[in-house]
């Protein structure tokens, strides 16, 4: 979802917004001056009684949870890690040599076939810096579900926190914790590798 929203944002940015650049990544910047906490019992408003939910019941007349779903904790998420995947993507966008699209269209490829051959490959980069970005503290997320999911929704955060706090099954916990440590230490290796191979056929 942050790669479905964030690539069309930072394409827009870095190609098609020249003389309001500054104001949108400042836009951007601003969210991350108050804190994580803060942002997200913010959306207990938007989404609660008096926000959304109040006003897409008011529409159906039916009582509307948003609240407490998937949905809901999806919607902070993507919204809390979002700026996390738009800015390597627009680093990435920023950096990509014009040329190269020009002289796509000039061999006779379309909007579309310019766009996956040429803009994707080169910006691919900045798509794995920004979905590792997303994913590693995603994979800890704990504030998010308990206060946007309550009990109905669990992730793996929420599940290593359990063990410790309620269940006090250190051992399974703990055993967790480095089952996601191990599998992020991979996801890292695998990211180097690829850009590594990714800047040596760019160099040819």
């Amino acid at each position: 979802m942050c790669i479905l929203v964030g690539f069309p944002l930072a394409y827009f940015i870095a190609t098609r917004a020249t003389k309001r650049k500054t104001l949108l990544l400042v836009m951007l910047i601003i969210p991350f001056w108050t804190s994580f906490l803060v942002r997200t019992i913010a959306w207990l408003i938007i989404l609660g009684p008096d926000g959304l939910e109040g006003f897409f019941g008011g529409l159906t007349g039916d009582d509307v949870n948003i609240l407490g779903t998937q949905p809901a904790v999806l919607l902070g998420i993507v919204y809390n890690y979002l700026p996390l995947m738009i800015f390597p993507l627009y680093v990435s966008l920023e950096r990509l040599d014009r040329r190269l699209l020009e002289a796509a269209k000039d061999l006779g490829a379309g909007r579309f076939a310019a766009f996956r051959r040429v803009t994707v490959p080169l910006t691919m980069p900045g798509i794995l810096t920004g979905g590792l970005l997303v994913f590693i503290p995603l994979m800890g997320e704990y504030v998010i579900p308990s206060i946007l999911g309550g009990a109905k929704s669990y992730m793996v955060g929420n599940l290593i926190g359990n063990e410790f706090v309620s269940a006090h099954d250190w051992a399974f916990g703990s055993a967790l914790g480095m089952t996601v440590i191990a599998l992020l230490l991979i996801l890292i290796v695998v990211y180097f590798r690829v850009g590594r191979g990714g800047a040596t056929e760019a160099a040819r």
